[in-house]
């Protein structure tokens, strides 16, 4: 079974770890959600067209839909299936 959850937090810590690595003073990025990332970038002072900010927004995005499981739930049903309905 492919864990999509455990896949999002491995990513989301592999980014993290990254970012952080390279972060000056002591606010660290504590998640890829819009609002860690805006405070995030707040304290770093970058402006959110900023290239990182940018990217961090869609690694979040990313993250976020690789662990969304109600896209699973409504999957299209096979054309026989329909047809019967």
């Amino acid at each position: 079974m492919n864990n999509k959850f455990a896949n999002k937090v491995i990513s989301e810590r592999k980014v993290l770890s990254i970012v952080n690595g390279f972060s000056s003073g002591r606010t660290q990025l504590t998640g890829l959600t819009s609002h860690a990332i805006a405070s995030w970038s707040v304290e770093q002072k970058l402006d959110e067209t900023h290239e990182l900010v940018s990217l961090l927004y869609k690694l979040g995005n990313l993250c976020h839909r690789l662990s969304d499981r109600s896209q699973e739930s409504f999957e299209s049903l096979d054309d026989n299936i329909a047809k019967k309905n």
